[in-house]
């Protein structure tokens, strides 16, 4: 069911279980929040580890996720790093003392 342009993840019989207990649909709260996809996954997996099948698969999922988000901010630092820092260059047989 299509309501303003988005399916309408209350429609019947799509999500029960797991998040219909929910005051919002994991969906609703990445949509609204403009989550990347990492992100929005472990907001996924975080609302429903406890109500679906397989728990522990989940929690793994969230820290997976997770991961590839440590992954790419450290990488983002050592960027912001190496260009903020001049570089220094040495003439060849040149000490330091």
């Amino acid at each position: 069911m299509l309501v303003g342009g988005l399916f309408d993840m209350r429609a019947p019989d799509k999500y029960k279980g797991h998040y219909e207990a929910m005051v919002i649909q994991p969906i609703e709260y990445i949509q609204m929040n403009d989550l990347d996809f990492c992100s929005g996954n472990i907001v996924k997996y975080a609302s429903r580890w406890n109500r679906k099948g397989d728990p522990i698969g989940d929690l793994t999922k969230i820290i997976d996720y997770a991961t590839i988000l440590l992954k790419q901010q450290r990488k983002e630092l050592v960027q912001e790093d190496a260009d903020a820092k001049p570089m220094v260059y040495a003439h060849v047989g040149q000490s330091n003392n």
